[in-house]
């Protein structure tokens, strides 16, 4: 009976500290503005920290130990209003519309430019594929990774992936040469999708 009330106590110190506490619903977790941390554990990293591809501006690479913080550490510097990239897409240039089907989507060849959007403030903040030179007779040439799309350009896919992990993906996958039927930039963003589903695999 007395180890009952024991718990009982410690649970009712336990809701009175908690409710004592000044705190912020940010989307997932509970943020603590007078200790300057979150009170819940970054969910992304709920199978452990996983490592960022990316540098700091020191030049070092970013790992994730601290499974509590925000934006590195870096709130003034950076913001990750939901954590997410989006593929998109939008006419060729030259092109008055754009031609989509699913069947071509599937194949990969819609009329069409695909490219790949950030959400977490850090550079580059997009990313795509296309031609380095112009297109030999075959419709193939070096294939090359361009930084300059705006996403308001774009409609933009309703599926989500996670920024940190897309990162990785993009700095394992290897580009090759472009070629209008069968590397495109389609072609390419499927590869960087299924390089992401992989990484996702082996962290679950």
């Amino acid at each position: 009976m007395r180890s009952i009330i024991r718990i009982s106590h410690c649970i009712i110190v336990l809701m009175v500290v908690i409710g004592s506490i000044p705190s912020n619903l940010a989307e997932a977790r509970y943020y603590n503005p007078k200790n300057g941390r979150f009170l819940q554990r970054d969910p992304l990293y709920s199978n452990g920290p996983i490592i960022n591809p990316n540098a700091d501006s020191s030049g070092k690479t970013i790992t994730e130990p601290n499974l509590y913080h925000y934006t590195n550490n870096d709130p003034i510097n950076w913001t990750d209003p939901y954590g997410l990239f989006r593929f998109g897409k939008r006419k060729l240039k030259g092109f008055p519309f754009m031609i989509n089907h699913p069947i071509l989507d599937k194949l990969n060849r819609e009329v069409s430019h695909e490219h790949g959007f950030f959400e977490d403030n850090m550079s580059p903040n997009n990313v795509g594929f296309g031609p380095a030179t112009a297109l030999g007779l075959n419709l193939c040439t070096a294939g090359q990774r361009f930084y300059t799309e705006k996403s308001s350009d774009y409609v933009l896919s309703s599926q989500h992936f996670d920024d940190a992990l897309m990162r990785q993906a993009l700095e394992n996958l290897n580009d090759g040469e472009y070629c209008v039927g069968g590397k495109n930039c389609q072609d390419w963003a499927q590869r960087l999708r299924d390089e992401y589903y992989r990484l996702e695999a082996q962290q679950n």
